[in-house]
């Protein structure tokens, strides 16, 4: 059972950090305030660095690659 948990917390990260990808590319914040994960009373949280962080760190699972650039040799 505890492999299955971990594999949930896993995908509830995922989703969060997709969730925050799409917030992020509409100018806008997924969550409000910090994860439970590592808040602690008294913390400060900058919510525009963790979500721009986050949003980042996510987007590079989905960048497109670049074109092939054009050489001398490829011109026709």
């Amino acid at each position: 059972m505890r492999d299955e948990q971990r594999a949930v917390v896993r995908l509830r990260r995922r989703a969060t950090d997709l969730h925050v990808l799409l917030a992020s590319s509409r100018g806008r914040f997924h969550l409000q305030r910090p994860l439970r994960d590592g808040a602690y009373p008294g913390m400060t949280w900058d919510r525009a660095a963790w979500h721009g962080r986050v949003a980042e760190r996510v987007a590079k699972d989905y960048a497109l690659a670049a074109p092939p650039a054009i050489t001398a040799e490829a011109a026709p």
